[in-house]
């Protein structure tokens, strides 16, 4: 349909064209530009419907943090979904202040907004810029997934939280106080012992408990109906050199007792 009129504008400007020939040459820029306007258009509708999916019932996503030192407004706590090779961002417009949780995995689903936020991010000299802009959805239904599975190994990095949330529990490796273990390329009296502190939450309420690597001393203990065991502490030792707090990780396992 567009060629044809095209054609039929054609021909015309042709007759036209002998008699006013500057007038027809800033007639035909307008044109052009009409057109052109045209594409743009479609194009970037295109790409919206390329970029943006409407299925957002029971996905599974992260929340991610995105903040500038600009003063609270301009924090943004987005919701990300893997969407075939395409890592796709939502602001929800009504989450939540405990789920506000930057890495925190979620189950959720919302309605997609017709309205857009912008996101921004500050420049060396503190210049406040915008970065990219996404959709807003409003969230119908969402669920934080567990870290934290009953009746299985687990490997607890130092520092790092891990959730029941179906239990409402908890646990945290605090910290190791002491590591006597004997190194790799050492000779020993004794294989030495690992003591590991950790923080274990039921009902909001933080119980602190200490295992050990060696079996000549508490190696498990039971706290409110769980039975905690510690099962390995890595890395082992190797002389000379030290290990860091931050480096610890403990290899646990919690079931219910009956």
């Amino acid at each position: 349909m567009l060629i044809k009129k095209l054609q039929i504008e054609f021909q015309g400007y042709a007759t036209f064209s002998f008699l006013f020939p500057s007038l027809l040459k800033r007639l035909t820029m307008k044109r052009i530009l009409y057109y052109l306007l045209i594409i743009l258009l479609f194009i970037s509708c295109s790409t919206e419907m390329i970029t943006v999916t409407r299925d957002l019932n029971n996905r599974t996503g992260t929340i991610q943090f995105h903040g500038c030192f600009c003063g609270t407004s301009a924090y943004r706590y987005l919701i990300a979904i893997q969407d075939t090779n395409d890592t796709l961002l939502y602001n929800p417009v009504n989450l939540a202040e405990d789920y506000k949780v930057a890495s925190g995995k979620i189950v959720f689903s919302a309605d997609l907004l017709n309205d857009s936020s912008i996101v921004y991010r500050n420049t060396p000299t503190d210049a406040l810029v915008e970065d990219f802009k996404v959709r807003n959805i409003k969230l119908t239904f969402i669920r934080k997934c567990s870290n934290l599975l009953l009746n299985d190994t687990l490997e607890i990095h130092s520092g790092e939280i891990y959730t029941n949330y179906e239990n409402r529990l908890s646990i945290q490796l605090d910290s190791v106080t002491e590591d006597s273990r004997c190194p790799y390329n050492v000779e020993c009296v004794w294989a030495g012992n690992a003591k590991v502190k950790f923080d274990f939450i039921t009902n909001n309420k933080i119980n602190q408990f200490s295992l050990n690597t060696s079996a000549g001393f508490i190696t498990e203990t039971i706290i409110k109906g769980f039975k905690i065991q510690l099962i390995e502490l890595k890395p082992y030792p190797v002389y000379p050199n030290p290990i860091l707090q931050k480096d610890y990780v403990a290899k646990i396992k919690i079931t219910r007792q009956n």
